[in-house]
């Protein structure tokens, strides 16, 4: 993929991998930024699954040697492009309005919007009652807090 944009385009500068998996196997991962660093060598960035990144010690290490680092005036828009990305997944027409919202300081009614809208997708996805949903949400939060 990375060698056909690379082939069919002067712009292309970095890359940036979305993947619910993406590095799951710490092997594959070490062996992948192995591999792209000689081959690709495009700077990149990636988004995670925190409970993947937790499972190794060296997970986060590895990346940030690896990765593009981001620049800090981005990290906002960043953060709040998090908060309102199953938003637009879920409803296209927003995306406009999201392009606004993630320009302003994040929030708190961000991330309560982020919360809601990820409660919802959470319900549906797993077939759960609201009311369980919240027990559930209540009882990892808890179980996080006294880590």
């Amino acid at each position: 993929m990375a060698k056909l944009l690379l082939k069919n385009t002067t712009e292309t500068r970095s890359l940036f991998f979305i993947d619910d998996i993406f590095g799951l196997d710490f092997e594959w991962l070490k062996d992948f930024l192995r591999l792209y660093r000689q081959r690709v060598g495009l700077e990149f960035s990636c988004m995670v699954r925190a409970d993947v990144v937790r499972k190794h010690k060296d997970y986060a290490k590895l990346l940030k040697d690896s990765a593009s680092p981001l620049h800090t005036k981005d990290i906002k828009k960043i953060v709040n492009l998090q908060r309102f990305f199953q938003t637009a997944v879920l409803w296209p027409r927003t995306f406009p309005l999201i392009k606004l919202l993630i320009k302003l300081p994040p929030n708190f009614i961000f991330n309560l919007w982020f919360g809601f809208i990820f409660y919802i997708v959470y319900t549906k996805s797993e077939g759960r009652s609201w009311w369980k949903t919240f027990l559930f949400a209540l009882k990892n939060y808890r179980s996080t807090t006294r880590e």
